[in-house]
């Protein structure tokens, strides 16, 4: 019984090693996998805070202003009248 015991144990322990070894890189392997996928969306997020920062300088330029229909609906004033500092805008 004391061989069999023996070969047996040192089986067992074989096993042990190999399952301790298997979790161990199924941790490892997951946070690669993680870490590969948060890069793979940061990636996305940089794109698109690109994007939205290229549409917005389109956006404030004078070119896109100029054509915008607000500004084509405005009229040039007949005559331009300047009004002195001293006296008052608005009076009853």
């Amino acid at each position: 019984m004391g061989p069999y015991l023996v070969l047996g144990s040192l089986v067992m322990f074989v096993v042990l090693i190999i399952v301790v070894t298997l979790v161990f890189s199924t941790r490892q392997i997951t946070k690669g996998y993680q870490l590969n996928m948060l890069d793979f969306k940061h990636n996305n997020l940089v794109t698109q805070n690109e994007v939205s920062a290229m549409q917005i300088s389109n956006v404030r330029s004078l070119k896109y202003i100029q054509e915008s229909s607000k500004v084509k609906s405005m009229v040039s004033p007949r005559s331009i009248v300047y009004i002195k500092g001293e006296s008052t805008i608005a009076a009853r």
